[in-house]
């Protein structure tokens, strides 16, 4: 059987407020798409800021959710 090629995931850096990841970060993260994510944020299951017209979730908030879910 072939071996599948890891997909690399670059972390992004530390802010003065801790981690922040977009949507599209977090949706490699939890192995699932940036939509799925959007709906659960928007839902109020993951918590989330929003910069610049875009979703930020923060690095605790990213842990409480897998431990939830």
């Amino acid at each position: 059987m072939p071996r599948q090629k890891r997909k690399q995931v670059i972390l992004p850096e530390a802010t003065p407020v801790g981690v922040l990841y977009t949507t599209d970060e977090v949706a490699q993260l939890m192995k699932t798409t940036r939509r799925t994510v959007q709906r659960w944020i928007r839902d109020g299951k993951l918590k989330a800021v929003e910069v610049g017209g875009q979703y930020r979730v923060k690095q605790d908030a990213l842990v409480a959710f897998q431990r939830e879910h």
